[in-house]
């Protein structure tokens, strides 16, 4: 086979380049040109075949076919990712040896990765491939150019992406559920996992992030479901189809469909068709949730050769959220379904497009047998997902308690400073000016939220802060962003960020993270951003130290402050939290983990 069974599926995937897409021609291709046969993959176009070989030495063995059996010993390519070292968690969990190699571990995987007692090689030079292996497990992070992908050719080992790996040996016996979508995935992936296990399935699950109401984000399961993020980016360096087609869906959610990751997909169609790939690959005896009220999944949805049930607001969906109210960190929602079936729910979570995503969740749960009975409770208890609109410090609650109402006044000024209208409206890094650590004399203020969260899109930044402002209509809501991701560093969105930050009271943009990671003339603006959001409003700052700074200088009583950045954003999020604690201390308690 050459691998056609995924393309041909949706033949508009083909608008993918070749440079993009090797499998195009024949599934795929690896180091060398070699790869995964069939549906995991091929042995790669014969422009890849010339280049690896150039780069990477003498032609390799062909390719898996499929996976050998239980291979007992697996080796992993970029064991520190979310994800990669979620599947060294479940190999390690059932039964297999398991080491990987990494250019370095940071928390919160590194804590996890050691828990495991999982052995990892520091860097990938061909050493790291050395001893007896049966299996290797390339992650996205490997490319072809690494020593290490070398070295798979040279020793002929087998390889697999990680979707291949969790596709052959977890998800081949299980009915799956995928969680897919641009936006909402992670906390919808946890919320889908936390109703199964609530419901009383005691399913298996993969999310791809740090789950606040599981030991560890992911879990092989023993009642025979599996509840797994459907990532639409590409699966490794021989294999740039979505990571979900290799996921087996028996139920799939599909949330939205918009432009992102333009680093490998070239326009909206391209991402469009590969939606319309997912709803393909679904039984006629499973069911596709998708959300009803995005022209795009409808279009997706027709692609669907099961049973298709919409959710939203709008006419035309059998699931509806039919009410909903925000106050504080908490949301009171009322789910509307088929044959009268009617839920009234509370839990932890803010905004519109996470209630429709809890539509999609009891949809989904109840589809797969989940008993109705157990959801307010699991509702209500729902921790959500770490850096999704995360308080890591909140002395609200009792600065309220002291008598104040809670009204937004005017930001902050140090005496015998110019007005901000007056300031340039950058900051060079390290600029005089006063301490980062906050004003000479200054005590921090009361009653300060922070809030970390990973939005970078600008629909999701934009839906982040208006959610934030709908909970809190009172408080001075304050926007930090670092435009780091693949797409948010382009200027594909220059426009789009300009109207993402309308909920703000003030705005901080970072200076974008590695720039030179995005093609020459086509990088975000940053400047001129803050000229489009208003001068008055928005400040243009040169990093996370600047923007640090200009933070601690100007929030008062009783400001929410929401940090945004898919990356670290130089530990912003949580050296705020620290500032700010300075006034906890004086009798102000922060709120507990994950309220």
């Amino acid at each position: 086979m050459k691998g056609d069974l995924i393309k041909d599926l949706d033949p508009a995937l083909n608008r993918l380049p070749e440079s993009v897409l090797s499998w195009r021609e024949s599934g795929g291709g690896g180091p060398g040109g070699s790869g995964v046969s069939g549906a995991a993959g091929g042995g790669g176009s014969r422009r890849a075949r010339g280049k690896a070989a150039g780069e990477g030495g003498p032609a390799a063995c062909r390719g898996l076919e499929a996976l050998p059996g239980r291979p007992p010993r697996i080796f992993l390519l970029g064991v520190g990712g979310v994800a990669m070292a979620s599947l060294a968690g479940l190999l390690s969990e059932d039964g297999y040896a398991v080491a990987g190699a990494d250019e370095a571990l940071y928390p919160p995987m590194k804590g996890l990765v050691e828990e495991l007692g999982i052995p990892v090689h520091e860097g990938y030079g061909p050493e790291c491939l050395a001893g007896d292996i049966d299996l290797v497990v390339v992650g996205n992070v490997v490319t072809r150019r690494f020593p290490a992908a070398a070295e798979l050719s040279r020793r002929r080992l087998p390889y697999v992406s990680l979707p291949q790996a969790l596709s052959g040996l977890f998800l081949a016996g299980t009915s799956n559920l995928v969680v897919a979508g641009c936006h909402g995935k992670t906390t919808l992936t946890a919320l889908c996992a936390t109703l199964l296990e609530a419901g009383g399935l005691r399913p298996g699950f993969l999310i791809g992030g740090a789950a606040l109401g599981f030991p560890r984000p992911f879990r092989k399961g023993a009642g025979g479901f599996f509840v797994i993020e459907g990532d639409e980016y590409d699966c490794a360096f021989f294999d740039k189809r979505p990571k979900f087609v290799h996921y087996r869906p028996r139920v799939a959610v599909l949330t939205s469909v918009e432009y992102d990751h333009a680093d490998i997909y070239p326009d909206l169609e391209s991402v469009s068709a590969a939606y319309r790939t997912l709803a393909g690959l679904i039984p006629p005896d499973g069911l596709l949730v998708a959300n009803g009220d995005e022209p795009l999944c409808r279009e997706a949805a027709a692609s669907c050769r099961g049973r298709v049930s919409f959710y939203g607001e709008g006419e035309g969906c059998p699931w509806r959220l039919a009410g909903f109210r925000a106050e504080g960190f908490r949301s009171d929602l009322e789910i509307r379904g088929p044959e009268g079936r009617s839920f009234r729910l509370s839990w932890p979570r803010l905004g519109r497009y996470n209630a429709l995503g809890a539509c999609a969740a009891v949809a989904a749960a109840l589809e797969l047998g989940a008993d109705p009975e157990s959801f307010p409770a699991a509702f209500s208890s729902f921790r959500g997902v770490r850096r999704r609109q995360e308080p890591v410090f909140d002395s609200y609650p009792a600065f309220l308690g002291k008598g104040s109402k809670g009204r937004a006044g005017p930001l902050r000024e140090r005496p015998g400073r110019a007005p901000r209208e007056a300031r340039a409206g950058t900051r060079p890094e390290g600029a005089p000016g006063g301490s980062p650590e906050g004003p000479p004399g200054a005590e921090p203020p009361e009653g300060v939220t922070v809030v970390d969260d990973f939005a970078h899109h600008p629909t999701a930044v934009s839906a982040t802060l208006s959610a934030l402002k709908e909970a809190f209509p009172d408080r001075r809501l304050l926007a930090a962003f670092e435009p780091r991701s693949n797409t948010s560093r382009r200027g594909v969105f220059q426009e789009s960020y300009a109207l993402a930050f309308g909920a703000a009271d003030r705005v901080y943009l970072c200076g974008v993270d590695r720039p030179e990671k995005a093609p020459e003339g086509d990088r975000l603006d940053v400047g001129r951003l803050r000229e489009a959001i208003g001068p008055s409003k928005a400040l243009s700052l040169p990093g996370p130290d600047a923007v640090y700074g200009e933070i601690v200088r100007e929030a008062g009583p009783g400001d929410l402050i929401c940090v945004m950045s898919n990356g670290s954003f130089g530990n912003l999020a949580a050296r705020l939290a620290g500032f700010f604690g300075a006034a906890a201390s004086a009798g102000l308690p922060a709120a507990p983990d994950g309220v």
